[in-house]
This record gives C-alpha cells, structure tokens and sequence, in this order.
C-alpha cells in the first residue's frame, strides 16, 4: 500500500503541495494536516493543492481535505485544485479548466 507523499515548492507566488499516493485516515492525512497548518502559519496566502498523482482517497481523507479548505479559507488563504485526472474526487468537485491546466473553481480569488 503506497502512503502519502507530500512536496512543497513555489510558482508565482503560489505554494504547490504536490500530493502523491492515497489521502487515508492515519500517518497521511495527519501529514497532510501538518503541511497545511504550516503553510498557513508562514502566512502563505496562496495554496494549490495537486492531486493529479492521488490513487484513492478514503472518507476521512477526504474530511481532511475539507478542514483543510475551511481552515485555509479561515486564515485568508485561498486554494486551487490541479487536475485530479480520472479519480472519484471528479464527480464531487464542479470543475472548469483554466488556460494553465488548473481548475478555476476559485476564480473570484485571483
């Protein structure tokens, strides 16, 4: 079973966090939680969170992923998704594909 891997960089002003493997309840989505509270607490107002390598995300994964939007949200930081490509997390998101391969659910906040 393949964890979560978790890598940061920035790209105009935009911090990426690249995620690869499965967002499940344990070690990874508590990784992932750390990752965020940290971006958040260094006053990163921009997070992407790329989930194109993402091979299953279970229900607690996924709660993660929705405290992770509130508490970004909270804090003034805004978030976009990248690609999931073929992933269930497709169906639950409304998606609009930007120019730079990004989705634009969150155009308000460019």
């Amino acid at each position: 079973m393949v964890s979560l891997g978790i890598t940061t960089h920035e790209v105009d002003g935009a911090t990426i966090v690249t995620l690869t493997g499965r967002i499940v309840f344990g070690e990874g989505s508590n990784a992932l939680r750390s990752t965020v509270k940290s971006l958040i607490a260094e006053g990163k107002q921009k997070i992407v969170l790329n989930m194109r390598s993402i091979e299953h995300i279970d229900s607690p994964g996924l709660g993660m992923l929705v405290a992770a939007h509130i508490s970004m949200k909270a804090h003034a930081s805004y978030r976009r998704r990248m690609s999931v490509g073929r992933n269930p997390i497709d169906a639950i998101y409304r998606r609009r594909r930007g120019e730079d391969g990004t989705d634009e659910d969150f155009a308000g906040h460019r």
